[in-house]
């Protein structure tokens, strides 16, 4: 089914249901539909699809007395195309990537939990739930100003002394798959030296088996985030590992990180993890709208934003039995934040970089 019928039939699935059940359901279902997918060149067959998803969009927020729908987007890209949804209530340049999945996983988040986990998993604490991950655009690199454990202190110690936990490795593959699982917009892409270390050195372990770097970053989206603080009964209970907040000061989310309970101590203090095995660091990934070069995808807690299609549709990535994902333009963005990366350095990546389509080569 196409996409122009698929947005048809859900306008009349809207329509359909009563006024509050189609508030839940227009919103839903359009995020539903959203897809990211590289650089948005209008032509004039979008430009009438448009039209026709306006008005749609309009029909169904009348029914559902829901004013804050005011716009679908529709842009062509070979053939493909974005579609995104914002709220009035918000500056366009503050929405955050809107969540895309198939049609097979058009479920309550319970069933694609289900689907893609095999079983139930706990509910998780409603602190956790709908978590809150945006920043003014016009902020580069976000100010942390607290953490919260999703674990308090005595849980975190009575499980360091009765269970072991699984290496990184595992728990990155595990994570991968069910992320792969939930489908597309649910991004979990490989990030930052973990990047460098998988196109230059086509490893992220030495061959004695430890690990070249201290941590994995990767680029999440914040649907991705949510989905991850909703497999931490599941990570806890079956690998030992949980996940820790970084929030700024307005209580947004800005940066996580998964971490092993084994050899590190509980500590509400922003900094790397020290533990039995090296973190997985979650860097949250934002839309942010730059006028004169459009829509860019912004790492908050990094400040580093890049073009929209330097990293969407993300790349397929074959390493050992893992599919993992990597950025469209992963050189670009490499060449970008380190220079010439090709060359073994002991430099970190820039930060608060607003990386174009002309670049100069960094200090590496």
């Amino acid at each position: 089914m196409n996409k122009s019928n698929m947005m048809g039939n859900n306008m009349i699935n809207c329509r359909r249901a009563s006024v509050e059940e189609a508030k839940a359901k227009c919103v839903e279902e359009m995020e539903t539909l959203t897809l990211i997918l590289g650089n948005p060149q209008q032509n004039s067959t979008s430009r009438k699809d448009s039209s026709w998803l306006r008005l749609k969009l309009k029909l169904c927020a009348k029914t559902a007395s829901l004013v804050s729908l005011v716009l679908i987007l529709f842009v062509a890209t070979k053939g493909e195309g974005l579609l995104f949804l914002y709220d009035r209530s918000s500056p366009p340049n503050t929405t955050p990537i809107s969540s895309a999945i198939s049609s097979k996983e058009e479920l309550k988040v319970h069933s694609l939990m289900k689907m893609c986990v095999g079983e139930e998993v706990a509910p998780i604490p409603s602190r956790f739930q709908n978590v809150y991950s945006k920043i003014p655009p016009e902020m580069g690199r976000a100010v942390g100003c607290g953490i919260d454990y999703f674990r308090s202190e005595s849980e975190w110690i009575e499980k360091q002394q009765e269970t072991s936990c699984s290496p990184t490795v595992d728990v990155y593959a595990w994570l991968v798959d069910k992320v792969n699982c939930f489908g597309e917009g649910y991004s979990l892409m490989t990030a930052y030296g973990e990047l460098i270390h998988l196109l230059r050195d086509k490893a992220l372990l030495h061959p004695n088996g430890t690990y070249i770097d201290d941590d994995f970053d990767t680029w999440i989206t914040r649907p991705t985030l949510q989905m991850i603080l909703n497999l931490e009964p599941y990570l806890w209970s079956n690998f030992g590992w949980s996940i820790r907040l970084f929030y700024s000061c307005d209580k947004s989310v800005v940066f996580a990180q998964l971490m092993p309970v084994c050899g590190h101590k509980y500590q509400k203090q922003m900094s790397k993890v020290n533990a039995q095995y090296p973190a997985i660091e979650l860097y949250i990934l934002q839309k942010v709208y730059r006028n004169g070069e459009g829509w860019r995808l912004r790492d908050n807690w990094g400040g580093n934003s890049f073009p929209l299609s330097w990293l969407v549709p993300a790349r397929n990535y074959q390493y050992g039995t893992m599919n993992l994902q990597i950025p469209a333009q992963s050189e670009k963005i490499l060449d970008c934040l380190y220079g010439n990366w090709h060359v073994f350095s002991k430099g970190h990546s820039r930060i608060s970089l607003e990386c174009k389509n002309r670049i100069k080569a960094g200090r590496h």
